[in-house]
C-alpha cells in the first residue's frame, strides 16, 4: 500500500481540503506503489507468468492487508481488465456459472472503441470465497473447482482465512498467504499521505507510529484513522480549542473505540438512515468498518444495504422515488468508476448517496431509524422469491437481473404492497403471470 500521487510536488500545497476518502485517493494503482508485500508481489507475478500451469491463485489473509489492491495493481501493470465478482453473492452452482459466463463474455469500453483490434487480456477476481463454504451453497465450490480446471483466463480468489471446506479449491491453485502488515510499512504509507496532503506539521511522527500500532496490520484502518485524526485536529484548531499536542493525544486514545462503534455495517446503516444531515450521513457511512468484504471502499455494498432498507423510512412512494433517483445516479457513477479507476468520481457518488437518504428524512421529518437493518435481498434469494418477475422485468427494460434487484426491487416492493390493487394486477398482467407466479409474488410481499 502506498500513494500514487507525487508526494514531493503535492507537499508544496499546504492544507488541502479533505474531500475524498484517503483510502481510495491513495490506493496504489501500480505494483511499484504497493508497499509491505514484496514477497506476495513476486509470487503473484510468477503465477501469471507460468499460467496455465496453475489456472488460479488464492490470496488468503485478514482484511486490509492489500489482497484486492494487489490484484488490481498487477492487472493495471499488465494492461489487463479485472472482471470482479463476489462469491458470497452467488452461492449456487447455477449462479456462479452464470456470473462467470457473463464476466468472460464482457468487453471493456476500449474494446468497443478500437473494434477489438487491441483487446486487453483479463483477470477474473472472485472475492469472499470463504463466503460460499457451507451446505447451502448447492455445488458452488464444485463449480469453482471446475472453472479453475478449464478457465482460459487467470483466476484470483480472495478469502480472509484458510478453511478445510475449501481444500479442493486450494488444491487447484497457487496459495499466497498474507500476514499482518508490519507497523513500519503502515507508518511509511501514513507519512507519505501526510506529505501529499500538506499536513506534516500537524501530526507528529510519534502519533503516526501509534496509529500504525492501533491498526493491527490493517492498512485501511490506519489510513481511515489518520484521516479522522487530521479532520478532528483541523476542527479543533479552527475552533481555537486545546493545543495540537493535547488534541492529538486525546483523539488517538479514542481511535479504537470509535472504530469499534461501527464494527458492523448494520449499526452504521441504521444511524445513516435516521439522519437528515448530508454531512452526518457522509461521516457515518465513511466510518463503517466491513471486515467481511474488501473492494471499492465498500461503497457499492453500502449502497446495496441502503437500497434494501431505505423503503422502511416511509411508505410515501413519491418521496421514495426522489431518493431513488439519486441512488441510481450514484450506482451509475460507481460503475463508471470501476471501469476507469478514476477515484475523483467517488466524491460525487458519496454526495448522491448521502443526499438521497437526507432528502427522504427531510421530507418525512424522521429523526431516527428504528427498524432492523437487513442484508440486500438478492444475497439470499431462494425458492419462492420473485425470480420470474426479476427475469421478465430485465428482459422488458433491457437490464441485467442484478440491476433490477439492486435498483428497482426495493421501490417496486413498496408499490406492490400499497393499497392500489389495480396497479398490482396491471403489473402482473403486463408481465404475463399465471396463477402460480402470482401466488409466489403475493407470498414474497408478505415477508
Amino acid at each position: 500500500m502506498s500513494t500514487h500521487h507525487d508526494s514531493e510536488q503535492n507537499s508544496k500545497k499546504k492544507g488541502k481540503p479533505i474531500d475524498l476518502p484517503w483510502i481510495e485517493k491513495y490506493r496504489p494503482r501500480n505494483l511499484k506503489d504497493v508497499i509491505g508485500v514484496d514477497a506476495h508481489k513476486a509470487k503473484l507475478l510468477d503465477f501469471l507468468k507460468n499460467f496455465p500451469k496453475k489456472r488460479g491463485a488464492v490470496l488468503i489473509g485478514p482484511p486490509g492487508v492489500g489482497k484486492t489492491t494487489l490484484a488490481y495493481a498487477v492487472a493495471r501493470d499488465q494492461n489487463r481488465d479485472i472482471i470482479e465478482m463476489n462469491a458470497s453473492d452467488s452461492r449456487s452452482s447455477e449462479d456462479i456459472k452464470k456470473r462467470v459466463s457473463e464476466a468472460v463474455k464482457s468487453r471493456s469500453i476500449t474494446d468497443f472503441l478500437d473494434d477489438g483490434k487491441n483487446r486487453k487480456g483479463k483477470i477474473i477476481l472472485i472475492d469472499e470465497v470463504d463466503g460460499i463454504s457451507g451446505t447451502e451453497d448447492r455445488g458452488g465450490i464444485a463449480t469453482l473447482v471446475e472453472l479453475l480446471k478449464r478457465t482460459e483466463y487467470p483466476v484470483l480468489l480472495t478469502c480472509n482465512e484458510r478453511l478445510k471446506k475449501l481444500k479442493t479449491i486450494y488444491d487447484e491453485c497457487e496459495v499466497i498467504t498474507f500476514g499482518e502488515v508490519a507497523k513500519d510499512a503502515i507508518t511509511l504509507v501514513l507519512k507519505k499521505i501526510l506529505e501529499s496532503e500538506g499536513y506534516t506539521d500537524l501530526v507528529p511522527l510519534a502519533a503516526l507510529k501509534k496509529i500504525a500500532e492501533n491498526a493491527g496490520g490493517d492498512f485501511r484502518s490506519g489510513i481511515n484513522d489518520l484521516q479522522s485524526l487530521v479532520r478532528g485536529l483541523l476542527q479543533t484548531k479552527k475552533a481555537g480549542g486545546t493545543s495540537a499536542a493535547t488534541a492529538t493525544k486525546e483523539m488517538i486514545g479514542n481511535i479504537k473505540p470509535s472504530r469499534d462503534e461501527f464494527s458492523t455495517v448494520f449499526k452504521g446503516i441504521a444511524k445513516a438512515l435516521g439522519s437528515a444531515s448530508v454531512a452526518e450521513i457522509k461521516s457515518t457511512l465513511g466510518a463503517i468498518d466491513m471486515p467481511d468484504v474488501t473492494s471499492s471502499y465498500e461503497w457499492d455494498r453500502i449502497l446495496q444495504f441502503l437500497l434494501q432498507n431505505y423503503t422502511k423510512i416511509t411508505h410515501d412512494v413519491g418521496i421514495l422515488e426522489r431518493g431513488t433517483d439519486l441512488f441510481v445516479l450514484a450506482d451509475a457513477m460507481l460503475g463508471y468508476l470501476r471501469q476507469t479507476q478514476d477515484w475523483s468520481i467517488l466524491a460525487y457518488v458519496i454526495d448522491f448517496i448521502s443526499a438521497g437518504v437526507a432528502g427522504i428524512n427531510i421530507e418525512t421529518g424522521k429523526k431516527a431509524f428504528s427498524h432492523k437493518v437487513e442484508y440486500p435481498v438478492y444475497r439470499n434469494i431462494r425458492d419462492g422469491s420473485p425470480d420470474a418477475m426479476i427475469a421478465r422485468i430485465g428482459r422488458s427494460i433491457d437490464a441485467s437481473e442484478d440491476e433490477v434487484k439492486r435498483e428497482l426491487l426495493p421501490l417496486l416492493k413498496e408499490l406492490l404492497r400499497s393499497d392500489k390493487d389495480s396497479f398490482k394486477d396491471e403489473f402482473m398482467d403486463w408481465l404475463g403471470f399465471e396463477t402460480e407466479d402470482r401466488r409466489k409474488i403475493t407470498s414474497w410481499l408478505k415477508r
